[in-house]
């Protein structure tokens, strides 16, 4: 036995001694404390260096250890192998689809003609927004997972899950169908609700109720499959609270549909129609505040731009100073960036509705259609200060990339 081990084994016994004394003669703890640090001191073993040499081994390869093994930012793939980058464009052509792989084995599959874009990705998941058009999204479940996909201005809270989501931003329709999992939806009309395995929910235009399919009644309609979405014809109507009972002629035939129950039921170019063979002036000045939103909505729906103006201004004309009013503003914007093609009088109208509601349901929405329309309208130094208001107020919103895009923009110009 060498001297280090001899060292080493009397040292022990040693120690061993000093707490039978300790224990058997009850000696104060402080003293005995002492003791010990003493006798490990006078008995240090020559093996002392090589322990601190291990220890600082240790020490570097838990170093080592945190910088590989920590969690690493996501990445992902447009199409077999093109690499993605935040805050860019994905526009999927009008005859194919293109996927986007994630690095965590999530997939999203833009369907043709749906344009989104990654806003975020860290470790944990990302967020993606889509534009207008239909995802197929598939997102692997994992204990940290923390997905969101804002599919217009709604948006569907995704832990681990596949669904099929469409946003129309025409028609203002947002329809989702979950396929396997469960997503908690928020947004207009609809406050964090959950939606789960076979469920459906479309929303079209913001006066109206949300629609609900649930699973036994999504079974059905599927016929088994778990692939294709829901057709839209597949979701029951709910009532609207603008829509009144079909009457009854003297005769006891029923009466034609009035325009306002067309338009609830999702009828919109009849709707407009039957509102022109009524008189399209006298409704203007004789419907509701609703009624008159609900025809708006109907002339948009169905691209009788003209007509939806007119609507909208009958409401702000007729009830100004109200909420309704300042909705009519915005959808005014969005009629004329959207149909019109007009940015300058879309950014009147936005500014109009932020003036008016400025914390408003829809105030995110028009601030970044605000950029938009000051950029596409040429007046750069305005789109900057949209740009800037927007960061200010929603710097993880849909928009941000956009105002960051504005703002190097203008650092450039410089």
């Amino acid at each position: 036995m060498g001297t280090a081990d001899r060292s080493s084994r009397n040292l022990g016994k040693h120690v061993a001694q000093q707490v039978d004394a300790l224990v058997s003669n009850s000696v104060d703890l402080a003293s005995g404390r002492a003791r010990l640090v003493d006798a490990a001191a006078s008995r240090r073993s020559p093996r002392l260096p090589r322990i601190l040499a291990l220890a600082a081994a240790l020490a570097v390869l838990s170093v080592v250890a945190f910088f590989t093994l920590r969690p690493k930012p996501m990445t992902f793939e447009i199409g077999a192998s093109s690499a993605g980058g935040v805050g860019s464009w994905i526009a999927a052509p009008p005859d194919r689809d293109v996927s986007v792989q994630f690095s965590d084995g999530s997939r999203i599959g833009l369907e043709p003609g749906a344009r989104a874009r990654v806003v975020e990705l860290d470790s944990r998941g990302a967020h993606l927004v889509l534009e207008r058009g239909s995802v197929d999204a598939n997102v692997v479940h994992r204990s940290s997972t923390r997905w969101l996909v804002s599919v217009g201005p709604y948006n569907v809270r995704v832990t681990g899950t596949r669904f099929h989501a469409t946003w129309d931003p025409i028609k203002e329709q947002f329809t989702l169908q979950m396929i396997d999992g469960s997503v908690v939806v928020s947004g207009p009309g609809v406050k964090e609700r959950p939606v789960s395995n076979g469920e459906a929910l479309v929303v079209q235009g913001t006066d109206q109720p949300p629609r609900f399919l649930d699973r036994n009644a999504a079974s059905s309609a599927s016929m088994g499959s778990s692939e294709p979405p829901l057709a839209i014809s597949a979701l029951p109507l709910a009532p609207s609270a603008s829509a009144a009972h079909e009457g009854m002629t003297d005769a006891g035939a029923p009466s034609a549909p009035a325009w306002n129950e067309l338009a609830a039921s999702g009828q919109h170019r009849e709707a407009v129609e039957a509102a022109e063979r009524e008189g399209y002036d006298s409704v203007l000045a004789s419907a509701g505040e609703g009624d008159l939103m609900l025809l708006g909505d109907a002339a948009r729906f169905s691209g009788r731009a003209a007509r939806s103006i007119q609507a909208y201004q009958a409401v702000r004309r007729r009830f100004p100073g109200s909420e309704r009013a300042a909705h009519a503003a915005f959808l005014m914007g969005k009629v004329n960036a959207d149909l019109f093609r007009n940015p300058g009088m879309a950014a009147r109208f936005f500014d109009t509705y932020l003036a008016e509601q400025p914390g408003g349901a829809f105030a995110r929405e028009a601030s970044g259609r605000l950029i938009e329309a000051r950029r596409n309208s040429g007046d750069s130094a305005a789109a900057r200060n949209a740009a800037r208001r927007y960061l200010r107020l929603y710097p993880q919103g849909p928009h941000a990339a956009l105002a960051r895009t504005v703002l190097k923009e203008g650092d450039d110009d410089e």
